[in-house]
Order: C-alpha cells, then sequence, then structure tokens
C-alpha cells in the first residue's frame, strides 16, 4: 500500500507505520501513549513589590524616582500549601551605600540610603519594630531579628535603618492566605559625597557619549515562621534616581582633535523650582543658577582636552541649555532640552 492511501484509508495508523524508501508501509513499530496530571509543588514564598507612594502600580523590578519623592515598597507573604503557620517574622533592611544581603554574605549594589517616611501600618494581630542601629549592615537577619536593639517607637523616623513585624499571640498565617503590608519610604532630596563618587565612576567609564547615568537603591525583606524556622527572602527591586549627562568639547572640525583655548558659555531657563546647584565634572564645579531676562551667564575657561560634563538631577523636567565655543577662528552655539 502507498503511504497517499494509507493516509486516506486510516489516518490513526500513520503513527505506527515505517515509510521506506519505495513507498512501502508495510513494517510497524511500537508505540504508545498516557495521559497526566501534573500537580506544582505548593509552597510559602515572599515577594517584594515597589509603587509611586499611594499608588497601586506595583511592579516586582524597580522604579525610576526623582530626588526627594516618596515612594512605598509592598511586602508579600504567599502560603500556598493548607498548613498554617504561627509566629510569622519579617525583617527588612532600609537600603543604603555597602548594605548586605539578608545573610550577611554579599553586598545588593546599594547607591543612595532611603529613609522611613513615616509610621508602618501593621495588619492585624502583628506589631512592628524599628531600630536605628548600624549593626543590621554588618550582620545577618538570623543574627539581628532577636537582638537587643528594637523598639515599638521612635522619635525620628528618618533615622531608622530596620524593621520587623512580629505575629502576636494566636495570630496565625492560614493555609492558602497571604500577609501584606506597605512601607512609606522616600528618596533623598541631596546626595551625599559617597554617592556622587559612584556616579562619578560612572561618568568616567562614559565620558564620551554623555547617556544618562543613574544612582540606585535596592531592596529585600526576610521571613520566618515557627514552622519555618529557616530564613526566606524575597526578591530584590530596585530605585532609580536619573541623571542627564551632557558631555561638550572644543574639537578640529576635520581632524576632531581636541583643541585649546575653548570657553563654555552656560545660560539656564528660568523654572519655579530650580535651586542652585553645582555640576559635576572633572575639572571643577560652574554654579547653575535659575535666571530672569537679562539671562545672568558665567563663563570659566577650560584646557586642552577638557571635557565638561554637566550632570542634572532628574526633578527637573524641562532645563535647557546654549553652549558656546569660541576660539579666533569660530563660533558655534547649540541648545539642549532635557526632558
Amino acid at each position: 500500500m502507498k503511504l497517499e492511501a494509507a493516509i486516506a484509508a486510516d489516518y490513526s495508523n500513520i503513527a505506527g507505520m515505517v515509510v521506506r524508501k519505495d513507498g512501502e508501509t508495510n513494517d510497524k513499530i511500537a508505540y504508545a501513549f498516557s495521559d497526566a496530571t501534573i500537580i506544582a509543588a505548593q509552597s510559602m514564598y515572599a515577594e517584594k513589590f515597589i509603587a509611586p507612594a499611594g499608588s497601586g502600580s506595583w511592579s516586582k523590578q524597580g522604579l525610576l524616582v526623582k530626588a526627594g519623592s516618596d515612594f512605598d515598597y509592598l511586602l508579600e507573604i504567599v502560603n500556598e500549601t493548607a498548613a498554617v503557620h504561627t509566629g510569622l517574622t519579617v525583617y527588612d533592611t532600609l537600603p543604603r551605600i555597602g548594605d548586605p544581603n539578608l545573610f550577611g554574605a554579599s553586598g545588593r549594589g546599594s547607591e543612595f540610603p532611603v529613609r522611613l517616611r513615616g509610621a508602618i501600618t501593621p495588619p492585624e494581630g502583628y506589631t512592628v519594630y524599628y531600630t536605628t542601629s548600624d549593626a543590621v549592615y554588618t550582620h545577618s537577619m538570623e543574627e539581628m531579628v532577636s537582638a537587643d536593639i528594637w523598639a515599638a517607637t521612635v522619635s525620628d523616623y528618618v533615622s531608622v535603618t530596620a524593621f520587623k513585624l512580629v505575629a502576636g499571640e494566636g495570630t496565625e498565617l492560614a493555609g492558602n492566605s497571604r500577609f501584606q503590608v506597605r512601607i512609606p519610604v522616600c528618596a533623598p532630596k541631596t546626595f551625599d559625597e559617597d554617592s556622587m563618587a559612584l556616579l562619578r565612576a560612572k561618568v568616567d567609564q562614559d565620558q564620551a557619549s554623555g547617556t544618562v547615568s543613574w544612582l540606585q537603591a535596592v531592596n529585600a525583606f526576610g521571613f520566618r515562621t515557627v514552622q519555618t524556622p529557616t530564613v526566606k527572602g524575597s526578591n530584590t527591586v530596585w530605585a532609580r534616581v536619573c541623571f542627564a549627562g551632557f558631555c561638550v568639547k572644543k574639537v578640529n572640525g576635520a581632524t576632531q582633535a581636541a583643541l585649546p583655548g575653548a570657553f563654555l558659555l552656560l545660560s539656564a531657563a528660568a523654572l519655579p523650582d530650580l535651586r542652585k546647584r553645582r555640576s559635576r565634572k572633572r575639572c571643577g564645579s560652574i554654579p547653575v543658577q535659575p535666571t530672569t531676562p537679562p539671562a545672568q551667564k558665567r563663563r570659566r575657561r577650560f584646557s586642552a582636552k577638557c571635557r565638561v560634563c554637566l550632570y542634572l538631577l532628574a526633578k527637573f523636567s524641562c532645563i535647557c541649555y546654549t553652549f558656546y565655543w569660541k576660539n579666533v577662528q569660530e563660533a558655534r552655539h547649540g541648545s539642549v532640552s532635557y526632558h
């Protein structure tokens, strides 16, 4: 029987046929099949989310924030099992430069601090405790969660370095349920020299293009229960403050070689919320000030091969600058708007 005839006669037999080069299908092979139901393993796990303050647009990856802006963390523990858990303890250290992970084994990569902006409202049956101790940044959760460093109240939430939530007597995390708590935090309005040193290191790696760079704060939390005393950790989330970079240099139009004797004339458009800030660069600083007509202008001379790198906080939604390169042979100008 030819293959074409076999298909027309009985399609169900094709799976068991061997088709030879001559088209014959008399030879057979053994085969079998069966159905199976796969049941995913049930577990208890933690997830961390981040969103703008008061928003429900949660992300498990990260959030772009502005200097001084408010945002929230959401801590969630999911119990997919039917078992009841008691004695739930949730532990979180707030980000800062050099902060370790929950187990104290490695750094999280934070480049600026994140602080509480107010009290945490715990779920019913739970109590929140705070600490201002720096020891949380040099020890693991296992070491610190029972240490004598915790208080139910603090006078200044900005000074808090870590917090924990503890289930009260008789409080249970039922089977097939979840625990959630929202954490109000904020980014710093200004960045200290340690943070800016990290930013300048990124600038040095990308002097030519002047692309956008950023500083980030990375966070995760851990938990344990009486039934599962081993510490378990959540995913990490990041908060990033972006900086817009502009790189300017005077070059020969034909050879692109750097030329000496460059002048930079910088003028800034007036904005209601523009504050005096200093740009960051390798050759010093130029004050950037709000201006009203006639524009206030500052001029500075730079040596050959000097690249001027201006970094502006992303909180300024629209700032216009005009650059002038001047020498005896030519004058160029242009404008850049940052949105």
